[in-house]
């Protein structure tokens, strides 16, 4: 994990803290994610000379992937600079997506971080250096 040639963006939600904060108000935690994470990913590779993105998200069930499909239908109707014709591919876990498996191996670890940043970590020092931008070299809590 650690030599292997990666960038990680990651948007982590504290669900916990948004209802505390904005109650049943609260907008939805994933959809904060996907449009946290797009906008940043977006504004990285355009920084680093622009090409195409693969959109891959793990499914989660039917009516969860039809929420994330919507919010993803709306963040490309709003014109801008930055649309392009881009598409979202739910794929099952079974599949054993390599990308996948890396979020996953990544994601554990400063999901433990967020929860217990004083706790030892080793797998969060592994990671770290793939972390992309944010308030801790790639690690984003959404507290809007």
């Amino acid at each position: 994990m650690s030599t292997l040639p990666y960038r990680a963006f990651l948007v982590a939600v504290r669900k916990d803290l948004l209802v505390a904060r904005h109650g049943t108000d609260a907008e939805n935690p994933y959809d904060l994610a996907l449009l946290e994470g797009v906008r940043s990913i977006r504004e990285w590779v355009a920084v680093h000379g622009g090409g195409d993105v693969a959109w891959i998200a793990e499914a989660r069930g039917k009516r969860e992937d039809r929420q994330l499909a919507a919010t993803w239908s709306i963040l490309h109707q709003v014109p801008s600079e930055e649309a392009s014709p881009e598409s979202l591919e739910f794929v099952p876990a079974h599949d054993n997506v390599a990308g996948l498996q890396l979020a996953d191996l990544v994601g554990y670890p400063v999901a433990r971080r967020i929860l217990n940043p004083e706790r030892l970590n080793q797998a969060f020092e592994v990671v770290r250096t793939h972390l992309c931008g944010g308030q801790e070299a790639g690690l984003w809590t959404l507290l809007p």
